[in-house]
C-alpha cells in the first residue's frame, strides 16, 4: 500500500516525468478493487502521448506482470505509440499467451503494426486464423502497415475470410504490399457480396500501378458485369495515378475499352469512356465519336471529354453537335441549326438547371424548325423533359404545339402540367377553340385538368371571350358551367347580354348569376330581374317582381334536383293569380 495515496498521473504528465510515471506503472493499493489498475492504465497511457523511449523497459516490464487485460492493453497500446523495436519480443510473447483474451491481442497486433518491424510477420500470419473476427482484421492491417512480401502469399489465402470487415483488410493491406502477383485475386475480390469489399479491392488494384494493367485488360471481357465495372474504374485509377499514357503500350488495353463502348451496361461505357480520354490514344477517336450520338447523357458527356482531350476538332454533324451540347456550348448548336435539334432536346433534362435553361432558349431560336422534335419530347419519361418542352413550345407559339399541350394539362407531374398551361397562355387566342373542344371531350378528365384547362383559358382573355359565350349553348352541361365561370372571371362586359339569357337555364343559373356578380351586373324588372334571386336559393325576394317571376318559379318546381331550396312553398302562393295569367 502506498504510504502517499495514489501516484497523481496527470501531475507527472504534465511535468513529464517519464520515472515517477514508470514508478506509476507498479503502483499497488491496499484494497481489494480495482485502483491499482486504473492508475496503471492511465500511466500508460500518458507514458504513450509522451512517447519518451526511456518508457520502453518499463512498459515491457508491466506488459509481463500478471495484471488486468486492461492494463496490459495500454502497455501495449503505449509500446506501439512509441515505436521502439524492443518493444516487438513482448507484443511477440502475448500474441503467443493462453491467457492473452481477444482485446490484449488486438491491442499488442496493432502495437506491432505501428512499430512496423518485419521480425512481427510470422506470428501476424499465424493470427489471421484466430478465432475472432476483429483479432483477424487487426492483424491484416498491421501486415499491411508494415509492408513485406513474405505476407503476400498468407494474405492471399485469406482473401475469402468469412467476415467481410477482415476481407475488406486483407485487401487494403495487399495494396500497400504493392506486389502485382496481388492483381489477380483482388480482381476476384470485385465480385464480392459487399460494395465495401469491392470499392477496397478496387482501390488496392489501383495501388499496383502498371503491373495490375494486363489483368485488368482482361478482366474487361469477364462475363460478371460487376467485374467489369470495377476492372473499368480501376484502370481509370491506374492511369490518373500513373500520369504515364504509354503503359498501355504492352497490352491491348485500347481495343479493349473501345470494345466496352459497345457494352449494354452504361456505366461501363462511361468509364472506358474516360479511361480512353486518360490513355490518349488516336486509335480511340473513331469510337468515341460514334457514342455522341446514341448513349446516354452520362456517357456523352464522359465521350465528349475523352474527345477534348484527344484534341478531336468537333464537324458541323449530328455528332459535332452532340459534342457542343455536352460542353454547354449551345450558341455554337444554334449556329449549326436543326442538325443541332437532336442534342438540345436531350439537354433539355441537363442535371444543372442552368443548362436545361439554356438549351431551351437555344430550341426557341432555332423556332419552328425544332417543333416536331420538342412535341415528342412531351412524351419523355424524364420530368425535366416535359417540362422545358412545354416552355419552349410555348415560346415559340406555334400551332401545331397546341393539341399535344392540352394533352399535357394530365400530365402525371404537377410542374408539368402548369408548363403546359403556362405554354397554351402564351399561345392565346389560337389556342381556345381547342382549349374548348378539349373540355367538350374531358369526361374521362380528373376535376383538376379541367380547372387548368379553365384557367388557361381565363389568361387568354379577350380573345377567348366569343368562343366561350358560343359554348353557352353547348349541350354539354359542364362545358356551359366552365364558359359561365370563365366569361365571369375575364370580366369582359360582351358576355353580359349572353349570361343573363343563360339565367333562364335552370341547370346554368347559378354558374351565370355569379358570372353576372362578378361582371357587377343589376337586374332590371324583367324576368331576368326575377330568375336572378333565385339562383342565390332567395325565391322571397322573387315576390318583388310580380308576374315576371312566375316562369322562373315554374321551372324550380319542375327542377327535380330540389336545388331552389326549402322556402320555395312559402312564396308561391302569392304568385297564383299570376300563374294563372
Amino acid at each position: 500500500m502506498s504510504l502517499f495515496g495514489a501516484p497523481d498521473v496527470l501531475g507527472l504528465e504534465a511535468r513529464r516525468d517519464v520515472e515517477g510515471l514508470a514508478r506509476a506503472l507498479r503502483y499497488k493499493s491496499g484494497n481489494a478493487g480495482a485502483e491499482h489498475q486504473v492508475v496503471r492504465a492511465a500511466a500508460a497511457r500518458a507514458l504513450s502521448r509522451i512517447g519518451d523511449a526511456r518508457a520502453v523497459r518499463p512498459l515491457i516490464a508491466a506488459l509481463i506482470d500478471k495484471d488486468g487485460s486492461s492494463v496490459h492493453s495500454a502497455e501495449a497500446e503505449a509500446l506501439g505509440q512509441i515505436g521502439d523495436v524492443r518493444g516487438v519480443g513482448p507484443l511477440v510473447a502475448v500474441l503467443a499467451g493462453i491467457d492473452s483474451d481477444s482485446s490484449l491481442r488486438e491491442a499488442a497486433i496493432i502495437a506491432l503494426g505501428e512499430i512496423g518491424d518485419a521480425s512481427a510477420v510470422p506470428p501476424l500470419i499465424a493470427t489471421l486464423n484466430d478465432e475472432i473476427a476483429r483479432v483477424r482484421e487487426a492483424a491484416a492491417v498491421a501486415l499491411g502497415e508494415i509492408g513485406d512480401v513474405g505476407a503476400l502469399e498468407a494474405l492471399i489465402s485469406n482473401l475469402a475470410d468469412a467476415d467481410k470487415d477482415v476481407r475488406r483488410s486483407i485487401a487494403t493491406a495487399l495494396g500497400k504490399l504493392g506486389d502485382a502477383r496481388a492483381a489477380a485475386p483482388l480482381i476476384v475480390a470485385f465480385d464480392d457480396p459487399v460494395d465495401d469489399v469491392r470499392r477496397a479491392a478496387a482501390d488496392a488494384v489501383v495501388q499496383l500501378g502498371g503491373g495490375a494493367i494486363e489483368p485488368l485488360t482482361a478482366a474487361l471481357k469477364a462475363r460478371n458485369g460487376q467485374v467489369r465495372i470495377y476492372a473499368s474504374k480501376a484502370l481509370v485509377g491506374v492511369f490518373t495515378a500513373s500520369g504515364n499514357p504509354a503503359l498501355n503500350a504492352r497490352s491491348g488495353t485500347v481495343e479493349s475499352l473501345v470494345e466496352c463502348l459497345g457494352s449494354r451496361d452504361a456505366a461501363l461505357r462511361e468509364s472506358a469512356a474516360r479511361l480512353l480520354g486518360k490513355i490518349g490514344d488516336a486509335r480511340a477517336i473513331k469510337a468515341l465519336v460514334g457514342t455522341l450520338t446514341n448513349d446516354s447523357p452520362d456517357v456523352v458527356q464522359a465521350a465528349a471529354e475523352a474527345l477534348r482531350m484527344l484534341r478531336w476538332k468537333p464537324d458541323k454533324t449530328a455528332a459535332g453537335a452532340a459534342y457542343w451540347a455536352s460542353q454547354t456550348e449551345f450558341g455554337k448548336c444554334v449556329e449549326m441549326g436543326p442538325v443541332a435539334i437532336p442534342s438540345l432536346v436531350t439537354a433539355l433534362g441537363d442535371r444543372h438547371r442552368a443548362g436545361r435553361e439554356a438549351a431551351r432558349q437555344a430550341l426557341i431560336q432555332i423556332g419552328a424548325t425544332a417543333v416536331e422534335s420538342i412535341i415528342d419530347a412531351l412524351a419523355d419519361g424524364a420530368k425535366p423533359v416535359r417540362t422545358n418542352a412545354a416552355l419552349a413550345l410555348g415560346e415559340i407559339g406555334d400551332l401545331r404545339s397546341v393539341r399535344p399541350l392540352i394533352a399535357r394539362l394530365a400530365d402525371r407531374d404537377e410542374d408539368v402540367r402548369l408548363a403546359a398551361r403556362r405554354a397554351l397562355i402564351q399561345i392565346g387566342g389560337p389556342a381556345v377553340e381547342p382549349l374548348i373542344g378539349a373540355l367538350r371531350d374531358s369526361h374521362d378528365w380528373e376535376i383538376y385538368v379541367c380547372e387548368l384547362d379553365a384557367q388557361a383559358l381565363v389568361q387568354i382573355g379577350a380573345p377567348a371571350v366569343e368562343p366561350l359565350i358560343a359554348a353557352l349553348g353547348d349541350q354539354d352541361p359542364l362545358l356551359r358551367w366552365t364558359a359561365a365561370e370563365a366569361l365571369g372571371k375575364i370580366g369582359d362586359r360582351r358576355a353580359v347580354a349572353p349570361l343573363v339569357a343563360a339565367l333562364r337555364d335552370l341547370g346554368l343559373r347559378q354558374a351565370a348569376s355569379e358570372a353576372l356578380g362578378m361582371l357587377g351586373w343589376k337586374s332590371d324588372t324583367t324576368e331576368a330581374r326575377a330568375a336572378y334571386p333565385m339562383t342565390a336559393l332567395e325565391p322571397a325576394k322573387c315576390a318583388e317582381n310580380g308576374a315576371p317571376a312566375g316562369k322562373p318559379l315554374v321551372a324550380v318546381f319542375e327542377d327535380r334536383d330540389d336545388n331552389a331550396g326549402p322556402d320555395t312553398n312559402l312564396v308561391i302562393e302569392p304568385f297564383v293569380p299570376a300563374l294563372d295569367d
